[in-house]
């Protein structure tokens, strides 16, 4: 039977099991609204803290070259005030600048006359009369020779002594810095080039250069700028020594920082502190002496984390917070659950037992209406002589009904009680259910059921330690249950197998079978697939419980099986075999049903 009962707590419980889920998804997007607004605050403030420092950097990089830029200035500005090269105070001047201190990363600022090719002989000889010993070089004949007459400070390891007599012109580079120079009045840098040639070590520098044109010549165009030209002052410029303080001003803000010349390849690459992983980065093109340096920034790895310490602790918080919402609220759901099936199964409980007591009533007037019938009829003589003798059978078979079901109720009664009294012994399986079987075998027949006789596997007769008597009324109620409920022209099969620790007993019919709905059921006290008073079949439904509380007792189980409606049914009873030395005594043993 199948009970469905919406009862006011199975309705509630039903509409609010989506209540837990919701609580927890409200929650959930409560804090990551929280989350994400205070994240993208942190951000916006982090990105505004990032571009400042990014162009506090550009401006000092921008504002060190400046500097650079002014000193060669002045030693130019120095260079035009007299038509004639005073050696004597160039040097001076360049020794009170204190370049190495003051400006670190300028190795040291030189000049570079023009001179046409007729002239370059007068040139050197007038050199060699002030005490410049000039040997121009490379070889080979130029239109224009830029040769080096100055360089200082000269000191040892630098180099600036070896670059006098060196023809700037010579190398195309050079010429065209000193071009841009020339033409546009202003300062003009090479990009980083190797500058052994030059001062006779291994390094990569710029060179940065100035014009310097005749007093008071006019130079307001390209063509009077060129006319106008005496030569260059010229500065090497080392990038990583002239950017350390910018780098470490990048590493004061959390920055790395990289400046590059035109281009981000590594060759253009003049000095980097490193550009680890980073989540922020920035790319400024600053304007240096007409070339365009890109000065790169990016945050290190670690200044912006994946959330602030504020938001990881919102996120914590609320996280558990929605977690104890949900699992309350799922406690409280479950517990309306709980409540709905409580609720159900006593409303259940209440109408098994209704049906029941319906049935039992019906059941037990049945047999006595028959017999208060025959024995009025019988009493008032209109039975025939010839007819006496079948109405008492009736009476006595009616009789004999009532009383086997008011045996099963007290046979019910005692167990569910603990009053049931098996005297347990060895039993030989076999031969007990032959004789249970062969007593049964003439119902069977007046119905028209075969009932097979046992089959024993490889013909022995296992033992086992059971009531003769309760394990007989086991095997009487399944194969009654059987021809019971089998058609006439069916069959029932009752086999045994034994294995070293369990004896099985099967019982097979090919009768109406049982539900799948039903199945689960089968051994309910007072449950039958059909409970109506005008059901086909007898009985109070107390037989396979009566069944499963008795092998429960011996220790065993047993299991029902069946394909669905008028597919037959199989029930296996499993009871534990009796070991060599026996493991029970004769007597009573008093036992308490577990059903």
């Amino acid at each position: 039977m199948k009970f469905s009962v919406r009862t006011p707590v199975r309705r509630i419980a039903h509409r609010h099991q989506w209540v837990p889920l919701a609580v927890l998804l409200l929650g959930c997007a409560v804090t990551t609204a929280a989350v994400v607004n205070l994240a993208a605050r942190e951000e916006a403030a982090a990105a505004s803290t990032f571009r400042a420092d990014t162009l506090a950097v550009q401006r000092l990089v921008q504002a060190q070259f400046d500097a650079m830029v002014g000193v060669t200035h002045a030693a130019a500005a120095l260079l035009a005030v007299s038509p004639e090269i005073n050696f004597t105070e160039f040097r001076a001047f360049v020794s009170e600048l204190q370049l190495p201190t003051r400006y670190p990363g300028l190795n040291g600022i030189g000049f570079a006359p023009r001179v046409g090719r007729r002239g370059l002989r007068d040139f050197v000889r007038t050199a060699s009369l002030d005490g410049v010993d000039l040997a121009v070089r490379p070889d080979g004949p130029r239109p224009v020779y830029y040769p080096v007459v100055l360089m200082d400070p000269r000191v040892d390891g630098n180099g600036n002594a070896s670059v006098i007599g060196f023809d700037l012109a010579s190398e195309p580079e050079q010429q065209a810095a000193m071009d841009r120079a020339r033409d546009a009045n202003a300062a003009a840098v090479t990009g980083l080039i190797d500058t052994a040639p030059l001062f006779g070590d291994a390094r990569r520098e710029l060179i940065l250069y100035l014009p310097v044109y005749q007093r008071g010549a006019p130079v307001a165009t390209v063509e009077q700028r060129r006319g106008a030209l005496v030569g260059f002052v010229f500065s090497r410029l080392n990038p990583e020594t002239m950017f350390g303080e910018s780098m470490a001003a990048a590493a004061s803000r959390g920055l790395a920082m990289a400046i590059y010349d035109s281009t981000t390849s590594a060759d253009a690459l003049l000095v980097s502190s490193g550009e680890p992983p980073a989540t922020r980065r920035s790319t400024a093109g600053v304007l240096i002496a007409g070339r365009e340096w890109l000065v790169v920034a990016s945050a290190r790895e670690g200044r912006s984390a994946v959330l602030p310490p504020e938001a990881r602790r919102i996120l914590a918080a609320g996280g558990l917070l929605s977690l104890l919402l949900f699992a309350l609220m799922r406690a409280q759901v479950r517990a309306w659950h709980t409540a709905e099936m409580h609720a159900a199964e006593l409303h259940a409980t209440d109408r098994a037992k209704d049906e029941f007591l319906a049935v039992l009533s019906h059941e037990l007037r049945t047999p006595l209406n028959a017999m208060l019938g025959w024995l009025q009829m019988l009493r008032n003589g209109s039975v025939r002589d010839d007819r006496r003798a079948h109405a008492l059978d009736i009476v006595e078979r009616n009789a004999r009904s009532q009383a086997q079901l008011i045996d099963d109720l007290l046979e019910m009664s005692r167990i569910m009680m603990g009053k049931m009294r098996l005297e347990k012994r060895p039993l030989s399986v076999v031969a007990a259910t032959t004789a249970v079987v062969d007593s049964l075998r003439p119902d069977a027949d007046a119905k028209g059921v075969t009932l097979h006789g046992v089959e024993a596997g490889k013909g022995e007769d296992p033992m086992i330690v059971a009531d003769p008597g309760r394990f007989a009324q086991i095997i009487t109620n399944l194969v009654s249950n059987g021809v019971k409920f089998t058609p006439a022209g069916g069959a029932v099969w009752v086999n045994i197998e034994a294995d070293p620790q369990n004896v099985r007993i099967f019982v097979h019919d090919t009768g109406v079978g049982i539900s799948a709905d039903f199945l689960p059921h089968v051994f309910e006290r007072f449950r039958q697939a059909d409970s109506s008073t005008t059901r086909w079949h007898s009985g109070l439904g107390m037989g396979l419980a009566i069944v499963r509380d008795l092998v429960r007792l011996h220790r065993g189980h047993i299991e029902a099986y069946s394909n669905g409606p008028r597919q037959g049914a199989l029930f296996v009873v499993t009871l534990p075999r009796m070991v060599a030395d026996g493991d029970g005594s004769d007597g009573p043993e008093l036992v308490t049903s577990h059903a």
